[in-house]
């Protein structure tokens, strides 16, 4: 038995930070569909601006999307290096977790420069906006199931080194 499966305060923590990263989960799939939903259109509006018959809203500007960026490539980068490193102690493929490692990182970091790319090169970049936060949510959700189940299997993150076959491919 692993330290961490003798442990029951680190699992607690383990399951409090899992919550966390639900209601996160939640809230951003939530604020993206009420701030601009799947559409195109509303999208590229966010970012470019809407000109209306009594003056509509401005682009986006630097300052703005630096005052969002910042915040956000911080928070995703800690987040993200949690559940990895979470996701390194689950007894499962190598080749598994290194892609899904990938996937998520960079679904993240797409997701985040694609707004850039769409206020500063050009509209087109709201389709990868789209299916970059996506791929990121999903990613993000196979991450918590993957970690909750563990969890759930009564200590499966234990150490690497107890799980054998694990390192193979």
């Amino acid at each position: 038995m692993s330290d961490y499966e003798k442990n029951s305060m680190l699992r607690l923590i383990t399951w409090l930070y899992l919550l966390f990263v639900a209601l996160l989960f939640v809230v951003t799939l939530v604020g993206f569909i009420a701030h601009t939903g799947f559409d195109y259109k509303t999208i590229v509006e966010a970012y470019l601006g809407k000109q209306g018959p009594f003056g509509g809203t401005p682009p986006r500007s630097l300052r703005v999307m630096l005052e969002i960026t910042h915040p956000h490539i911080f928070a995703y980068g800690v987040l993200l290096f949690m559940l990895s490193h979470l996701l390194f102690f689950v007894p499962m493929r190598r080749s598994i977790k290194a892609t899904l490692v990938v996937v998520v990182f960079f679904s993240a970091l797409l997701e985040e420069g694609s707004g850039w790319l769409v206020r500063f090169v050009h509209p087109v970049f709201a389709y990868l906006k789209i299916a970059s936060f996506v791929v990121f949510q999903l990613s993000l959700a196979v991450l918590l199931v993957t970690l909750a189940r563990a969890l759930m299997r009564g200590g499966a993150l234990g150490h690497m080194s107890q799980a054998p076959g694990v390192h193979k491919k």
